[in-house]
């Protein structure tokens, strides 16, 4: 017996495909929000044409990962960007310095960026 059922379930990958069918038999609202890109969301396209029959609400972080999705699901309701405004944390404000220290956190993977922040990185000191 079930003794907790949320209204609306969450998942932060496309890779929940199961989870997202048994809350939708279940009769909770779902919502997936997807951070993946194009070589992931490819990989996991089967799996996206399946959780798209009963997915109530996309949101993705990009106007890039709409773009890839959209070739995929029947359509993406949200972008909600994930980043900061740098010129609105006070904590970089540090004694007229420009120099920020920058961090890439997470796993070392190729699908986690940390490649193309290095390369980010690389391209602002040589052209700024």
């Amino acid at each position: 017996m079930i003794s907790y059922c949320p209204d609306v379930v969450y998942s932060n990958t496309i890779n929940n495909c199961g989870q997202i069918v048994i809350s939708k038999l279940l009769g909770r609202k779902t919502i997936v929000h997807v951070h993946e890109g194009r070589a992931a969301i490819e990989r996991a396209k089967w799996k996206l044409k399946i959780s798209d029959m009963f997915v109530d609400q996309y949101i993705v972080v990009s106007k890039y990962v709409q773009r890839v999705l959209s070739d995929y699901i029947s359509s993406v309701n949200e972008v909600i960007y994930n980043g900061v405004k740098l010129d609105s944390i006070s904590m970089l404000k540090r004694n007229n310095i420009d120099i920020i220290n920058i961090g890439v956190i997470g796993t070392i993977h190729p699908i986690k960026g940390q490649l193309i922040a290095i390369k980010a990185i690389q391209h602002l000191a040589i052209n700024f």
